[in-house]
């Protein structure tokens, strides 16, 4: 079982909170990534560096911190079907995940290339 991580293409931000918490603004991000070759009945796939990538692409100079990851709209392989991002698990800044078809939990079929795969982001600045 091998672990495809996907590389972060577009990154833009959608809802930011009108409040704060004792944790910082709570904003909503989405993420549009890239993935290489996927074997549906083994693979799993993530995105590294979430937070880090947000804050690079951002550049507002506040410590980001990744909350959660769901599945937005769906990307494309290079065979021709849609790529959901299935449900997600946080693990410091990164998030992982199935890839799946558009009922969210039935595995994609094998690609080489999956292009545009969206995911809303939440994650807390301060």
């Amino acid at each position: 079982m091998a672990v495809i991580s996907g590389t972060i293409k577009g990154v833009t931000l959608v809802h930011s909170s009108v409040g704060t918490s004792l944790n910082g603004a709570e904003n909503t991000y989405l993420v549009t990534a890239d993935f290489g070759t996927y074997d549906a009945s083994e693979d799993t796939a993530d995105l590294q560096d979430v937070g880090a990538t947000i804050a690079a692409r951002t550049r507002s100079g506040k410590t980001v911190t990744l909350r959660g990851g769901l599945r937005c709209g769906p990307g494309v392989s290079n065979a021709g079907a849609d790529v959901y991002m299935g449900a997600a698990t946080v693990s410091s800044d990164d998030l992982t995940f199935s890839l799946t078809a558009v009922n969210g939990s039935s595995e994609v079929s094998d690609f080489t290339t999956a292009v545009g795969v969206q995911a809303l982001v939440v994650v807390t600045e301060s």
